[in-house]
């Protein structure tokens, strides 16, 4: 939590600050606290803003010149010469004449700036060859693989229709136009009309090109404006498309692991497919996983860091009692997959098995049986969202009523390889 004081004055420069003390997790899990000083003041528009500063010496330094600056634009602000008074006064005729009193002589100039930067970016580059760079961009930044996928797949997208324009005469029509042609189209992979959610991401992804464009100067407007998104009317739509919450048969659930104990071509899978059900972690968390990073077997610990986690927040919780006799039977696959918790091509292999198997796999339903079992079984939002990274609103709204008994819940998380369960030493009250 943020500390902060009351507003300071700094007895040397005259500043008025404020300090903040801001605690963060490095990335070897050690907390440690920073001091920030901030200080506010205004542009010369008279905005209110505020500078951050990591010492005081800098804040000095910087005010310092901020008030010499201050007071030599003040002093020669109505020092226009002849000449400048001349242009102004030919610039207002101008505008008279034209019936344009509306516009005024700094709106003017910006319009023929604009334009003059569209003309001579309209004669230098392509679409496609901002995509290509981006691209490379995002890539020498490191940035995730999926993240990666999502923007060469819907720049891709785009530049099947504009590609060979001049990114600089792309207008907000022309976006909105392809918008709603996507709108016709089929989803590649399941054949469906792309819903509302889909098509905002989209749209999001081609703002974040164009965005970039406009920093490298390559462009004057983007075409995607950044609208407010009503993110609960989204989310309804989803909901309606999706339907409600689907989770498995804990019957289904006991069957599928006793199955996947008798083939061993797929004991791979079995550490990923525990930790997605026994834990709720996401398949695309999973995949980054590996034994030594983010699993501690003797701490009884697992860490989801924030360069794996979904939304970049690091997730430190308890192993499970039964997932942790999963994950000791089978850690000796990690020889195979190179340090990694879940085997090359995971998904690939997860559908052979339950293909073989001939059961109907329930898609992100391993991880809403969790959050619907230990919810259930805890009846605490703060314990279940900890784990799972889900809002406590969200939980309830989703997981609250889905139907689960308390008995069913302890059998869920009795489940355990085929020689644990004949010792009967599995302690629910450690589930969490």
């Amino acid at each position: 939590m943020k500390k902060q004081s009351k507003t300071q004055t700094d007895s040397k420069s005259g500043a008025k600050y404020r300090v903040k003390e801001v605690p963060y997790q490095q990335k070897n899990g050690k907390r440690v606290v920073k001091t920030y000083f901030y200080l506010p003041y205004r542009d010369d528009y008279g905005k209110r803003k505020e500078k951050s500063f990591s010492d005081i010496q800098s804040l000095r330094l910087w005010y310092n010149k901020f008030k010499a600056e201050s007071k030599a634009y003040g002093d020669a602000y109505w020092q226009l010469s002849q000449d400048q008074f001349d242009e102004a006064r030919r610039a207002l005729e101008i505008a008279t004449n034209a019936n344009r009193l509306d516009l005024t002589l700094d709106r003017a100039m910006k319009i023929a700036i604009e334009h003059s930067a569209e003309k001579t970016a309209n004669q230098l580059i392509t679409l496609q060859q901002v995509v290509d760079e981006y691209l490379e961009d995002i890539i020498r930044r490191k940035r995730r693989p999926s993240t990666i996928w999502d923007v060469r797949y819907r720049t891709k997208r785009l530049c099947e229709k504009l590609g060979d324009r001049a990114i600089n005469s792309i207008k907000e029509h022309d976006a909105k136009e392809w918008l709603d042609g996507l709108r016709q189209l089929k989803g590649e992979s399941k054949g469906k009309p792309y819903p509302v959610h889909s098509l905002d991401d989209f749209r999001g992804g081609c703002y974040g090109l164009f965005k970039y464009a406009i920093e490298e100067g390559y462009a004057v407007r983007n075409p995607f404006t950044q609208k407010q998104r009503d993110r609960i009317a989204i989310n309804d739509q989803k909901r309606e498309i999706k339907g409600d919450v689907n989770v498995w048969d804990i019957s289904t659930v006991r069957t599928l692991f006793a199955k996947l104990e008798e083939n061993e071509e797929y004991h791979s899978l079995i550490p990923a497919l525990a930790l997605s059900f026994w834990q709720g972690i996401r398949t695309s968390e999973i995949q980054r996983m590996t034994w030594s990073e983010h699993i501690d077997l003797k701490g009884k610990v697992i860490k989801i860091t924030g360069d794996i986690a979904k939304k970049r927040k690091l997730r430190r919780f308890e192993i499970c009692e039964n997932t942790l006799h999963w994950l000791r039977k089978y850690k000796h696959t990690k020889i195979a997959n190179g340090g990694k918790v879940a085997p090359d091509k995971f998904q690939k292999l997860r559908k052979k098995f339950v293909d073989d198997c001939s059961i109907e796999w329930i898609a992100n339903g391993a991880r809403h049986t969790f959050a619907s079992c230990h919810f259930e079984l805890y009846e605490s939002a703060d314990k279940t969202t900890k784990i799972t990274g889900h809002s406590a609103e969200q939980l309830k709204e989703d997981y609250l009523n889905i139907g689960f008994t308390k008995a069913e819940c302890e059998d869920f998380f009795s489940i355990v390889p085929a020689e644990v369960a004949g010792d009967n030493v599995i302690d629910i009250s450690k589930a969490g």
